[in-house]
């Protein structure tokens, strides 16, 4: 038993430690931030709608919300939340445990380095991010039957592919999101601690580094946002505007040639408050859990092997 207990097995039990916790405390940021935040984003994707949806374009997102309460009550703002909740556990489980793993993989002196493990998060979780967005925006969009009969309709229509319309633009959309959001955080979490020489943040400096970063990040990354919501939910609307472009670049010189520049950040204001928020309580949540996952798990290697003082900082 402890004559195999090396330093170098002890290296992988702690990295496969922080890849658990990671996911772990993922799922749970993924879970409390979909069910505070998602009337934002059926505003943002009713707004991006433009025609086809409930909301006028000249007007902003609180008048989109009452008239979406006046027409279809509360119950439209929260359309395809449990779709939107059950995915996003599992995606931001797999983006996280991802994102934790290629942060202990990738060399510690690599330019970039947070920026790249945020890309490797994104390409793992967007296999289940995206048919979760596909579901839950057609739902918002006024489709009906729920979303197994959504996720149904899809399959027999277009087969797996049903499922991940818009895949290539989610990418190109949350690599560079998460790209800034991730290494953002990361700067001002390392300058914060650098400062108040702490092992740790504080759950309100989370809240406020995940303010910043997330806000910043979803402002200017909202064309990707725009292409992704108009491919995802061209099928299950009818509309003059008929956008069938299967690629990024036409379906942006789609929008701009539609609705001029600034058609291209129709829905920014509600996404970067979406993302603002997302990113607090998110950062919030995972730091959080995280830190205290690491702990108890620390602890119960410490007990281990006593001698060599094997500690998980969080």
């Amino acid at each position: 038993g402890m004559a195999i207990w090396t330093k170098r097995r002890k290296r992988k039990i702690q990295a496969k430690t922080r890849v658990v916790a990671g996911a772990i405390a993922g799922a749970l940021a993924g879970c409390v931030t979909t069910a505070a935040l998602h009337p934002i984003d059926t505003v943002k994707t009713q707004m991006q709608l433009q025609s086809r949806g409930y909301c006028s374009p000249m007007h902003g997102p609180l008048h989109c919300f009452l008239t979406l309460m006046k027409a279809k009550g509360f119950a439209s703002v929260y359309a395809g939340f449990r779709a939107a909740a059950g995915g996003a556990m599992i995606s931001s489980a797999l983006y996280f445990g991802a994102y934790e793993w290629a942060k202990t993989a990738l060399p510690l002196d690599w330019p970039g380095r947070m920026a790249i493990a945020a890309v490797i998060g994104n390409a793992v979780s967007s296999t289940m991010l995206v048919p979760k967005e596909l579901i839950k925006q057609r739902l918002q969009a006024g489709a009906t039957g729920g979303a197994f009969y959504v996720a149904r309709t899809a399959l027999q229509r277009d087969g797996i592919r049903g499922l991940y319309v818009g895949y290539g633009t989610t990418l190109l959309r949350n690599a560079p999101s998460n790209a800034i959001n991730f290494s953002l955080f990361e700067w001002i979490k390392a300058r914060r601690l650098e400062r108040t020489q702490k092992p740790a943040l504080a759950p309100w400096e989370s809240f406020l580094a995940g303010l910043t970063s997330g806000g910043c990040s979803s402002f200017l990354t909202t064309p990707m946002d725009v292409a992704k919501t108009r491919l995802m939910t061209q099928q299950s609307a009818r509309s003059s505007l008929q956008l069938r472009a299967s690629g990024l670049l036409v379906t942006l010189a789609t929008v701009a040639r539609e609705d001029g520049p600034l058609g291209l950040y129709r829905g920014a204001v509600p996404r970067a408050v979406h993302g603002a928020a997302f990113g607090a309580l998110g950062f919030l949540a995972f730091e959080t859990c995280k830190r205290a996952l690491l702990v108890r798990m620390s602890t119960r290697l410490a007990e281990v092997d006593a001698q060599h003082h094997l500690v998980v900082r969080p």
